[in-house]
């Protein structure tokens, strides 16, 4: 019973995309499509793909990211995470990623007005 109940109920969600507004929720559950832009040092930078606009045009967000293991050290993923959101046409900050993989997180900090700030400089 219980087992044709849950049937039931996942296939009807299944017809019945969820919706918000303009945004396919159903959608934004699905991982983005990524790409590294630097794969070197403890903060790495990525461009990954955003929520299509009002119009439907295809956008990319910049992120930095960082973990213990980016950081050089020895522990193992999983790691918990941590998202830093910046508002007011802020901007993603390396050094608050970098600040968070010291602590034991895997971080990301994204740039969501579609600029990139520069590269971050780190010493050893």
């Amino acid at each position: 019973m219980k087992r044709a109940l849950l049937s039931a109920l996942l296939s009807t969600a299944a017809v019945h995309a969820e919706t918000a507004g303009h945004w396919d929720l159903d959608a934004l559950k699905q991982p983005p499509v990524m790409r590294w832009e630097d794969e070197t040092g403890p903060v790495r930078s990525l461009i990954y793909e955003g929520a299509p606009d009002a119009k439907g045009a295809r956008t990319e967000v910049f992120a930095f990211y960082a973990s213990p293991a980016t950081d050089g050290g020895k522990a193992k993923p999983p790691f918990p995470g941590v998202i830093l959101i910046h508002g007011g046409g802020g901007t993603a900050f390396a050094d608050w990623v970098h600040l968070w993989a010291r602590r034991g997180y895997a971080a990301l900090a994204m740039n969501l007005n579609g600029s990139r700030p520069p590269a971050p400089a780190f010493g050893s």
